[in-house]
């Protein structure tokens, strides 16, 4: 099943409504609760220093990281059920998955109405047909 077949059997207002539909989905998948991890942030490694990204000075953060066997496994960025999901939303998602010191493969960008799934590790935006 898809968050397209989710029954709406509440009013679905804002991001973190979604939020919660994506974690409770992928927990009906299998996923452990702690392989499902909210708001993190992340460090880039230039050379042999280490920057912070945090809301000081970029605000990187990713809304949802999923992980397998201890991998990460795809960055969901979740957007308000008003918000038409453009290529900026799946680049933010695909650059967050970048980040991560073991890439995650797939970056997710939903609604709650149109989820879209992306190759991170593609050269040119890729949606993957879900």
């Amino acid at each position: 099943m898809g968050l397209k077949e989710i029954p709406l059997q509440f009013s679905i207002d804002s991001e973190e409504d979604i939020r919660v539909m994506v974690i409770s989905f992928f927990t009906e998948l299998g996923f452990d609760r702690d392989e499902i991890s909210c708001e993190d942030y992340f460090s880039i490694h230039l050379g042999h220093q280490e920057i912070e990204v945090n809301r000081k000075n970029i605000g990187g953060r990713s809304d949802i990281l999923v992980s397998r066997n201890g991998q990460p496994l795809a960055i969901v960025e979740t957007k308000t059920p008003s918000h038409k999901i453009e290529d900026d939303d799946a680049w933010q998602a695909i650059s967050y998955a970048r980040l991560l010191s073991a890439i995650a493969p797939f970056a997710i960008v939903t609604n709650g109405g149109e989820t879209k799934v992306y190759d991170v590790l593609a050269s040119k935006l890729t949606p993957i047909d879900n």
